[in-house]
């Protein structure tokens, strides 16, 4: 068993949705946003179709992860806006892999509610962000130039909270980021109304507001803007899911307006020693 399989089997026990690719980053099957696995029988049977195969995992709400590319290839100055970005909303303390070409891939935990889409980070040129629609190559494959792509930490994965400015819209204006709120009219079109709603209420919870205030903004956007509007016991789910976080003014350090190591209670947070996993504990 390579390396690569090895490490999908065990990113598909916690979770993580994978395919094969091959060492140039090309999907070794077709429609793979839809055929992304955790299904251990067929990861093995792609291991005996493709024997030198790299793995891929999906970012976004079917993996429950988003990615942090920073890039260093062609000369892109993702170190440097990785230090800026550090500086200013602190440290990206969790899973840490390093690729081929030097820069890093950051590994953050999601809830199914959050979305975020794949596409460069505004302000921040080499870093790019993977989420809806993406893919990253996981640690234990091999580029095309025999470099590998090394797990540097546990993997232990903070958690992206709602009011995260990665859930708000990271886009550059070209069409990447996340969908505008609302249409030209003011209504929270079908498709948006979720996402919206968790956005909303997470930077209430960002300054402080209760559980019964958030529940109540909620519901006065939903019955005014959402077309059609969520059911009560939706709205409410919503705001019970946030309200679990601390609020803004409970939270401490510069990093903790988006993201938290404390509350996140995904199978992932709990991992223990695995046979199958080839750089020790996760």
């Amino acid at each position: 068993m390579t390396k690569a399989l090895a490490t999908a089997l065990v990113f598909a026990e916690k979770g993580i949705h994978c395919f094969p690719q091959d060492r140039n980053k090309r999907p070794l099957i077709k429609e793979w946003p839809q055929k992304a696995t955790c299904d251990a029988e067929q990861l093995k049977r792609w291991g005996e179709s493709f024997p030198t195969a790299n793995f891929a995992c999906a970012t976004g709400r079917l993996s429950r992860i988003v990615v942090i590319d920073v890039d260093v290839k062609n000369g892109q100055p993702g170190h440097e806006s990785l230090g800026r970005w550090e500086a200013e909303r602190g440290k990206l303390d969790t899973f840490r892999v390093r690729t081929p070409s030097g820069g890093w891939h950051f590994y953050l935990a999601t809830t199914g509610e959050l979305e975020v889409r794949t596409g460069p980070l505004r302000d921040y040129p080499g870093i790019e962000v993977k989420g809806e629609g993406g893919c990253v190559t996981i640690p234990g494959c091999l580029y095309a130039n025999g470099a590998e792509y090394v797990a540097e930490t546990e993997m232990v994965l903070a958690e992206l909270l709602p009011q995260s400015f990665l859930v708000e819209g990271h886009g550059n204006g070209s069409g990447h980021g996340a969908k505008a709120e609302h249409t030209r009219d003011g209504c929270i079109e079908q498709g948006q109304r979720n996402t919206t709603l968790t956005a909303r209420a997470g930077k209430l919870r960002g300054v402080g507001a209760s559980a019964a205030a958030i529940l109540a903004e909620l519901r006065e956007v939903n019955e005014a803007r959402c077309n059609p509007p969520l059911s009560d016991s939706e709205v409410k789910e919503i705001a019970e899911s946030v309200s679990r976080y601390p609020d803004g003014r409970s939270r401490r350090g510069r990093s903790s307006g988006w993201v938290s190591r404390t509350s996140w209670t995904s199978p992932l947070s709990s991992m223990s020693s695995s046979p199958t996993c080839p750089w020790g504990r996760w």
